[in-house]
């Protein structure tokens, strides 16, 4: 899996694990973050109905749903679960706010809430059929 750019194999993978997680915990949003100083994309869920008290059920749920070299395309030590509260919640939040409608989003910033990124790709609706189009955000 290219560590530098995200491919559409990871989006679409991304998105049908993201439709299934949902049927456990409503996922406010969702998006692939590739950090500046890390070297392989992240698959970030924000949820308002995870917390510090139910965090090991979600990410049991998340192993339940993505076993390990099940897929070459979706690692689930690569997915990160937050609470709606966290800083970059927030702001991931807000941009997916600006977007409303079927498209997904890259938002192509140096940082978001203070984090340096490479590039964040946003899922706007997690039900949008596949292959997932996208718009830039500059």
């Amino acid at each position: 899996m290219d560590t530098e750019i995200l491919v559409i194999e990871q989006k679409e993978a991304g998105v049908e694990f993201l439709r299934n997680f949902s049927k456990d915990f409503p996922v406010d949003a969702a998006f692939w973050l590739k950090e500046t100083d890390i070297e392989d994309w992240y698959l970030y869920i924000v949820s308002s109905e995870i917390t510090n008290e139910n965090m090991s059920e979600a990410y049991r749920k998340v192993l339940e749903l993505v076993k390990p070299n099940q897929s070459i395309w979706l690692d689930p030590f690569r997915v990160k679960l937050l609470d709606s509260e966290k800083e970059l919640a927030k702001r991931v939040l807000e941009v997916k706010s600006r977007f409303v409608g079927a498209m997904a989003t890259y938002y192509n910033a140096s940082s978001i809430a203070g984090v340096p990124i490479d590039a964040c790709f946003i899922y706007q609706n997690i039900e949008q059929k596949l292959p997932l189009e996208t718009e830039k955000l500059l």
